[in-house]
Formats: C-alpha cells, structure tokens, sequence
C-alpha cells in the first residue's frame, strides 16, 4: 500500500481547484463579505469535534478545543518548567503534605461569576479520575478543598513532589477549571454542549454548533490575560479576533483549495503531498505546528482475543517496519520523521532503544511466533479513522502488516469522532468493540511515565494494558530522590512495556500547519492556540 496511490486523487483535484474561484459551498457557510473576514478567523482543524469535554476523553481536537473555552491553574512551555496561569501563587507546608494555591485577581466564568477556590477543588476532583497523571495524582490526595474564595487547598497523604508537573499539564486532557455545578458531572458522563461553560479567552457559541460541520467560538470580553507574553499555554492570552469558526473539512483537496481562495485562513493538518505546493504560494506560510513533534501508536485491545495473548501482540510487534508506515503517512522527506523503537520519545532523557530483540521488523519472525502463540483465527477489528491524514495511511499499512503474518484482518473505516465514541467500549467485538486502532500524540505527552498512554500500567488506558511490576516502577519514578534514579526507573519501564507490547509505537514525526499571511502572531506548540493571533 503505497501513499502515493492514496493521495493521488486529492493532489489531483486541488491542482484542478487551484484556479477555480471562491468554494464556499463547499464549506459550512455561504462565503464571507469582506469587512466580516477582518472580524472572524476561519479556521480547519485536523478532525471533528464529536466529543466536547476535555476531560473526558484525551483526543487531541477535543483538547485544541478545551484551550479556547477553559483556562488552567498552572502551565508549561517547551522548556516543561511549569508557570503560574490563573494561579497567583502558592505555599508548600514544611512536611510538604498541604499545598495551597492563591487565585490571580479578575477571573470569572462565561456566565459572569467570579471564578472560586472550590470551583477549581471540584474540577481537579473530576480530572483525577480521568486523566493518566491525575490518577496517579489522586493516589497521594486526601482532600481537594478550599480555605475561603481564592484559596485552593491540597491535602496529601503522603508527599507528592511532581504536584506543579501535574496541574501544569500542557497536553491530553489538560487540568481545566469549571464552574463547581459542572466539575460536579458524574466523570464517567461527557458534559454536554449546553454546559460548555468555562473563563478562557473564547466563549463556545452552543447555538451555532453542528457537529461534522462547525464550531464557533467569541471573544470573552471579561477574560483578563496575565501581563507575561504569550509562550504555548503560559502567558498572556490576549484573543484578538472577536469570532473564530471551525470548519469540519475533512477531504484535503476541498481544504486545500479553500485556503488558496481565501475562503479559510488557516488549516491544521494538510497533508504531505500538498506541501510543496502551499509552500510555493506567496500569500501563505508554512511552518511546523510542534517544536517537539508526535508520536504515533497502535493501541491493542488486551482484554479479548487476539491481542489478549502476549505472543500474538510480540508477533504483530516483531513484523513492524516503522519507516513503511511513517513513509506512508508523511511522505519521503525524512526532515518529517524518524524511527524510535522506543516507549519514550527519541531525543528525550528517557529513550530507551531498542536493540532488535522486540521490533526486529521481520515479517517472517511474526509469521513463527503467530504460528507458535495458539492463534486460533480469532478475528482482528482494526478501526482506521478516515478523516485524520496521517493516521489513516498508517493503518492501512498496518492492516496489510497483519494479514501478512496471518491475521484474519476486518477493515472497518470511519471518521475519528465514531472511533473516540467507540473506544472506551472493551466489550468483545460481538458488543460493538474493537482490537485495534492508531493514533498520534505530541511527543510532550509522552516524554513522563505520568502522561506516556504507552507505559501506562494500570490498565487505564483504553487498551487495557495492567502490569503490577509497572505500577511499582511508576511509584519508584515518583518518589524517587534525584532524575538519576528517575531515569533508571523510566528506562526499566519503558523495556518492560516493550516487552509485554502495551502499545505498539510507530515513530516520530512532525506536522506543518498553514495560514495565510493576512493574520499573524500563530505560537507553534502542543495545539493550535488562538490567543495572539491577529489580522497582520
């Protein structure tokens, strides 16, 4: 399966486009008079957003999301040192097991109350059953609470150095602040878009919400940003544009042409093949959206047949050759990508390589152990997400990867949102669930044992992976005196996971945004952030 093969059409068809005039029926609204384009920024981003709450779920459109209309207590840039966001400050008690966290001056809700100490107790109560790092958080918490209307109190059981790492959470379901009445929503249930009530920048516009169509946001003209520059999510995040839509574009070609007429002025995931062209207009600029780029998994089903047999997941694992779906999905130019047989981020203090004994990439070695694991012909549902430009080329590859060392292999392709609504279904495949699905996240996801879904080991993940040698050696890596014990912790971690095949990694690579040079300030970074962006 070759990624020319797939594309093709597309490239096609936006050459073909690229002298055609406005396409804005192709687009969720009629086309824009010229003095409202100055007011609005139409933006395309990478799939659509089927599930609203960010803590519900750690897909990264919803995420993207989450940063216009929340804000956070703490954040962190690239230099992962974590800052004051709605936090004024805090104090540490001597035995370091009373954390208390001051408000910052001028913050309220989009409904107008003023932000509380115990809106923020309830909204970190509800992340720390949700999120990877907040439940290992929630662990070492006796009590979220408050000691009066700016003052946030963390009690611990037993002290927990990474505490700021953890509210500073700059990616995956982000530690978000919300109204106390919706923090309060039972974790388990998805708060809904009449709820989406937070004190970020931007307010969600919930009559005007089409999902697979558009999402429009509005300047919050009670938001006060910090006084700092804007750096990712830390800083000022001044809004300048008073209206931002999302258009749901999914085919590149219709994208691609919009932005070449004007009909959009930024797009977040144009596929590879069409960047030599954007990159030649004049009127458009380029650049890679994170610094620090993603990693892409397969996460696997353990729970029921196949993948819940080790020697079947090693099979898979062994017949990997990275560079064929990383080919597939970015293209030939390897400035984009990279191999990382590792359960860490290559380039980061916890890469751990592997030598060839776990991803030797040898579909003859999957064929043996396959042959010698039991496999009974168990079928194999791989969910592969059309609307995602990268992932879905590396999912065809791997289907075909699986089939060739004897998988009985079902195709079933659809739109992201329907996968991130099926996922957490871990019923057997007869119930509507599923054994295998690929995603990407930003490499600073998983650069810790905390935040990494590829060594996670208490099953929490939607792949279900639970080691009990795992947890001990993420509670090891927590308490650990000094980052020489931290990183001989994560490396012993990350060769396990790649010996028990939690995941099955699939490099690294970086993608490239596009906007027109009519708007300018865009920060690169772990999302899309729509603070500092203004007409140029």
């Amino acid at each position: 399966m070759h990624r020319r093969t797939i594309l093709k059409g597309a490239v096609a068809s936006v050459v073909a486009a690229a002298g055609v005039p406005a396409i804005a029926t192709r687009l969720a609204t009629p086309a824009i008079a010229a003095p409202e384009k100055t007011r609005t920024l139409r933006f395309v981003p990478q799939a659509d957003v089927a599930v609203l709450d960010p803590i519900f779920t750690p897909s990264p459109v919803t995420c993207n999301h989450g940063y216009y209309v929340f804000d956070t207590l703490f954040s962190s840039a690239m230099d992962n040192v974590p800052k004051p966001q709605m936090a004024a400050g805090y104090t540490v008690s001597d035995d370091k097991r009373t954390w208390r966290i001051t408000l910052r001056d001028g913050l309220k809700f989009h409904d107008g109350e003023k932000v509380l100490a115990r809106d923020c107790a309830a909204s970190l109560d509800r992340w720390t059953v949700r999120d990877v790092f907040g439940t290992a958080m929630r662990d070492y918490v006796d009590q979220f609470g408050s000691v009066d209307d700016k003052t946030i109190e963390i009690k611990l059981k037993r002290p927990f150095p990474i505490l700021l790492d953890a509210l500073a959470k700059a990616d995956a379901q982000v530690p978000f602040m919300m109204p106390e009445r919706i923090a309060k929503t039972d974790p388990n249930t998805q708060i809904k878009a009449a709820d989406m009530i937070g004190s970020g920048p931007y307010r969600f516009v919930g009559s005007e919400y089409r999902s697979g169509n558009m999402v429009v946001y509005e300047k919050f003209e009670g938001y006060v940003p910090r006084p700092e520059p804007a750096n990712w999510a830390v800083g000022g995040k001044v809004a300048h544009f008073p209206r931002i839509e999302w258009h749901i574009v999914p085919d590149a070609s219709t994208a691609s042409a919009a932005l070449l007429s004007g009909e959009i002025d930024w797009w977040e995931r144009p596929i590879s093949d069409l960047l030599p062209m954007l990159e030649a207009n004049r009127g458009l600029v380029v650049e890679r959206a994170n610094p620090l780029g993603n990693m892409a998994q397969m996460t696997l089903n353990h729970a029921h047949p196949p993948f819940n047999n080790l020697r079947v997941r090693r099979a898979l694992q062994y017949a990997f050759n990275q560079s064929d779906s990383l080919r597939a999905a970015v293209g030939n130019d390897q400035s984009l990508w990279q191999s990382c047989y590792s359960m860490f981020p290559c380039g980061t203090p916890l890469e751990t390589l592997d030598d060839g004994t776990w991803m030797p990439h040898s579909i003859e070695k999957g064929k043996q152990e396959l042959a010698a694991s039991g496999y009974k012909g168990e079928k194999v549902v791989f969910l592969n997400a059309t609307d995602q430009v990268f992932w879905r080329p590396m999912g065809l590859v791997s289907v075909d990867i699986m089939k060739r060392i004897g998988l009985n292999v079902e195709l079933v392709e659809t739109d992201w949102g329907s996968i991130v609504q099926r996922r957490p279904n871990r019923g057997p495949i007869e119930q509507g669930g599923w054994s295998a699905w690929i995603a990407s996240g930003s490499s600073t996801a998983q650069m810790s044992p905390m935040t990494s879904i590829l060594v996670k080991a208490t099953g929490q993940w939607f792949g279900g992976w639970e080691n009990p040698e795992g947890i001990k050696l993420t509670e090891q890596w927590i308490d650990a005196d000094d980052e020489a014990q931290r990183e001989k912790y994560g490396h012993e971690l990350a060769r396990l996971a790649m010996s028990q095949v939690s995941c099955v990694p699939l490099g690294q690579f970086y993608t490239k945004w596009a906007y027109t040079k009519k708007i300018t300030g865009v920060i690169p970074g772990v999302a899309p952030y729509p603070w500092n962006v203004r007409p140029a």
